[in-house]
């Protein structure tokens, strides 16, 4: 049985219950992380909340991941 399978009554899929779960994970400890902090941007060096830098961060690994995840479904072109 694969994780995208769903309960017969309407259920969640495993994979649905484990990106809630690091969701949550991610935003309380963005909320217990809002003191600020300086950021070395090679150029540039910024200082703003850590809320920002944990949820920036996170946004950033969701974003390369879906598009790492759509490189595998392609199928390729003869």
């Amino acid at each position: 049985m694969s994780d995208e399978t769903r309960s017969g009554r309407g259920g969640f899929t495993v994979k649905q219950v484990l990106i809630a779960v690091l969701a949550v994970i991610v935003l309380v400890l963005a909320i217990v992380n809002f003191e600020s902090t300086k950021i070395d941007l090679v150029f540039v060096e910024v200082t703003m909340p850590l809320f920002f830098v944990i949820i920036g961060s996170a946004v950033i690994g969701w974003l390369v991941g879906l598009v790492m995840g759509n490189r595998k479904n392609r199928t390729p072109k003869d």
